[in-house]
């Protein structure tokens, strides 16, 4: 242990990777159940106009509200 400011603890404890690790999104997140491909084709299903967000959350097994925040792109937004 050393003597420093708040900043030179800050850039020791990222020189020594002591930090939290970066935040993680989409399918590179541990609890994910949705993959990239999967909100690709929820939000196509749902564009089509054939199927509600309740539909597609029974066809996930799914809240539908998890749908509704992936395919309005509240959640899952850098999938095009």
């Amino acid at each position: 242990m050393f003597l420093g400011t708040y900043d030179d603890n800050n850039k020791d404890r990222d020189r020594k990777r002591r930090g939290k690790p970066p935040m993680t999104h989409g399918e590179s997140h541990g609890l994910s159940k949705l993959t990239c491909q999967d909100v690709r084709k929820i939000r196509k299903m749902f564009s089509s106009g054939k199927y509600t967000y309740q539909d597609i959350a029974d066809m996930y097994d799914m809240n539908n509200s998890v749908i509704w925040n992936a395919i309005n792109k509240k959640t899952w937004s850098h999938v095009i």
